[in-house]
């Protein structure tokens, strides 16, 4: 899975198996479904994520695919509805979750169930042409259209924009193929360390972020960190200790780490860790150009050399007898 906080969380709820197969893009055969077996145990969890969510994101392939599918607990799992709709209910959260379909051409069967129930908020994001055919058609009340882009391939933010424009939305599920995916990836919506813990590609995901000289850690605690985030924060740390530098930017003072963060023993194991990094080294005092006789012989004549050519235009400097002669 992967998460994000901005200022909710988006979940990938797309089945990853080890061998990175996400489709077998067969006619009837290109769905979830067949990637994992159609387990009961994973839809279960799948209808678990719909209860929780307040938007289910998906895209116009896996719809067409998938025709007579409404994004919602009980159809992923419905021995469990009647626990799906309690679930719901403590959270404070309506019957369904907005169904949220991406399509760039806007060319969708509006007698679809998830169109036409009337029951299900629907969000339609298309481009501004698909927008118009939409809106030509005449949907049901309980459909939303909203245009992204002009034209071209929809971005992340587009979406995520769209869907927040009707509420407040803090808990998102994707389940949109690779198309989809790749461009939440691209827009970097998702946090692909949980991802690679996921499906196996934890221990290279760490080591990339663990090779680089310096690593910069910006708005550092910005919002609190959850305990999953100590988890990683501290392997990052461990893997870095003693070999590589962490810059760390942030706007809290440094004794307030500790507080900010969900886990007070990864708290104080990551302040410990934070001890044995090694830091930067200071770099060299700046060298003053108005100051050339405290360079060394060679350096000094290539400084004199480049203050000429930068002053001349790019002129070479005369020889120095003909600079000396004078004049009868």
């Amino acid at each position: 899975m992967a998460l994000l906080d901005e200022p909710g969380q988006l979940v990938d709820a797309v089945h990853f198996p080890l061998d990175g197969v996400v489709s077998l893009e067969i006619p009837g055969h290109s769905g979830g479904g067949e990637i994992s077996g159609s387990n009961p145990n994973d839809r279960l969890l799948m209808g678990i994520l719909r209860a929780a969510a307040d938007a289910v994101i998906v895209g116009a392939g896996t719809l067409r695919a998938v025709p007579g599918h409404v994004w919602t607990a009980q159809h992923a799992y419905p021995s469990a509805a009647e626990e799906y709709r309690e679930l719901r209910r403590r959270l404070g959260k309506p019957e369904y979750p907005l169904n949220v379909i991406v399509t760039s051409s806007g060319q969708l069967d509006l007698r679809l169930p998830v169109f036409s129930s009337g029951q299900i908020p629907v969000l339609v994001v298309p481009t501004g042409i698909g927008a118009r055919r939409l809106v030509a058609a005449r949907p049901q009340p309980s459909v939303r259209v909203i245009a992204g882009q002009a034209r071209g391939p929809l971005s992340a933010k587009w979406i995520l924009n769209a869907v927040r424009a009707l509420g407040d939305h803090h808990l998102l599920v994707v389940e949109g193929g690779p198309h989809l995916i790749g461009s939440f990836f691209e827009g970097g919506c998702l946090d692909e360390l949980h991802l690679g813990r996921a499906d196996g590609r934890y221990a290279r995901t760490l080591g990339s972020i663990a090779r680089p000289a310096l690593v910069v850690l910006d708005d550092f605690l910005l919002t609190p960190a959850g305990v999953d985030a100590c988890r990683d924060l501290l392997e990052v740390l461990e893997e870095r200790a003693g070999r590589r530098s962490v810059a760390v930017v942030s706007q809290l003072p440094p004794d307030t780490w500790i507080a900010a963060m969900a886990d007070p023993t990864l708290a104080e194991a990551i302040t410990a860790s934070a001890s044995k990094v090694r830091p930067c080294e200071p770099a060299s005092p700046p060298h003053d150009p108005r100051r050339p006789h405290r360079m060394a012989p060679a350096a000094r004549r290539r400084h004199h050399r480049h203050v000429h050519r930068c002053r001349t235009g790019g002129a070479r400097r005369r020889p120095r007898r003909q600079c000396r002669r004078r004049e009868p």
